[in-house]
């Protein structure tokens, strides 16, 4: 019922939010929902499936081939155009992903994501203001031990290679030293809004229907994956796999869009933002240096807002950790659950497939030129 959760075990199992009266999709022969808790293997799963992963795996490795192809013409254009000090310029920095990947290479996707062929809508159900807090607080959990994880491999790797990783610096760095006009535009409200578009919405709407739990695998790993990097890699994924629990359960990307946009709002725009105001770099030389003179003095204030920060933060991953771990012991996340499609073999259809061999290739390629270089 539209706006009404009710507990695990009382969800009415004939009430299905992927049927074809619902949603105008006709399902191919072979599937069958759900019924009465009993999952239904069916042999002719296994092509349809294949073709439907592989059809959305290519086109994202496409997407992600048109940003490379336009950042490339843009680094090479612009300082032919306005002179070599563009490099130097901030608008320049930000230009190099503003404009590649949301005003070209995602007019392109949604042309070749098409109309509505393909698409399952989703039943929408409503999220009542404690599941807001609960996705709230796994999203703090999920960060802070993907950032862990990821850092912890990324210093390893750095070491031997010899080499860190350029992302992390080039991002650390523009992070640290950027308007925030930028970071709230760009990293707040674009990227948000466009990523869960992808790799929600896309994703999702043309493969759960074979199977909810592989389309939110396929969502978060693939999301971890294309940001080429290991220190983002493992929160992206987590989170990836969360907010797509969340639209499948849903049917809402608004939903999903929000969470992430608080995400990245805290981190990149108000975590960067209290390190800016303290002057965090001139903190880390005084405690370096022992000038507890200048610690306890001008800078004591800094320092105290700085760690309560941090402390909140701490306070809320924790929090979030707590439940994740309550939630898989229990096997009971916070949603309602509908009924699924169950595929047979449905890992290797929506892996072992030729789009998701250039997906991988990619992803290969960006690791590599990100850790070694070319």
């Amino acid at each position: 019922m539209e706006g009404q959760f009710q507990p695990e075990g009382q969800f009415q199992q004939n009430v299905n939010p992927y049927t074809p009266q619902q949603t105008g999709y006709q399902p191919q022969p072979g599937y069958q929902p759900q019924e009465a808790g009993q999952p239904v293997l069916q042999e002719n799963y296994k092509n349809p499936m294949r073709k439907a992963y592989c059809r959305v795996e290519w086109k994202i490795f496409l997407y992600a081939v048109i940003v490379v192809a336009a950042q490339t013409l843009y680094a090479w254009a612009l300082p032919k155009l306005f002179g070599e000090s563009v490099y130097f310029a901030e608008w320049f920095t930000w230009g190099m992903m503003i404009i590649p990947m949301y005003m070209i290479a995602f007019p392109v996707l949604y042309l070749l994501i098409g109309g509505k062929k393909d698409r399952v809508k989703i039943m929408q159900h409503k999220m009542k203001f404690g599941q807001w807090i609960v996705a709230a607080l796994m999203c703090a959990g999920i960060c802070a031990v993907g950032m862990v994880i990821g850092t912890v491999l990324d210093t390893v790797i750095s070491l031997l290679t010899r080499n860190s990783s350029s992302d992390a610096v080039t991002l650390q760095n523009l992070m640290l030293n950027s308007n925030p006009v930028y970071r709230i535009l760009t990293v707040g409200i674009l990227a948000p809004m466009v990523e869960e578009m992808i790799f929600r919405k896309f994703i999702i709407d043309r493969t759960v229907k074979y199977g909810e739990w592989m389309a939110i695998l396929t969502s978060g790993l693939m999301f971890g994956l294309f940001h080429g990097n290991f220190s983002q890699c493992f929160f992206a994924a987590g989170l990836g796999m969360l907010f797509a629990y969340i639209y499948i359960r849903t049917g809402r990307i608004r939903y999903t869009i929000f969470l992430h946009m608080a995400v990245n709002l805290t981190t990149s725009v108000g975590s960067v933002g209290i390190l800016q105001w303290t002057g965090y770099d001139e903190l880390l030389s005084a405690e370096a240096s022992g000038n507890l003179e200048a610690i306890m003095g001008d800078m004591l204030p800094k320092l105290i807002v700085l760690y309560a920060w941090l402390g909140l933060l701490a306070c809320l991953a924790i929090a979030g950790i707590v439940l994740l771990i309550v939630a898989f012991a229990k096997k009971k996340f916070f949603l309602v659950k509908p009924p699924k499609y169950v595929a047979k073999g449905g890992f290797a259809a929506a892996w072992i497939n030729w789009g998701m061999l250039l997906f991988i290739i990619y992803i290969l390629f960006a690791f590599i030129s990100n850790y070694v270089g070319f």
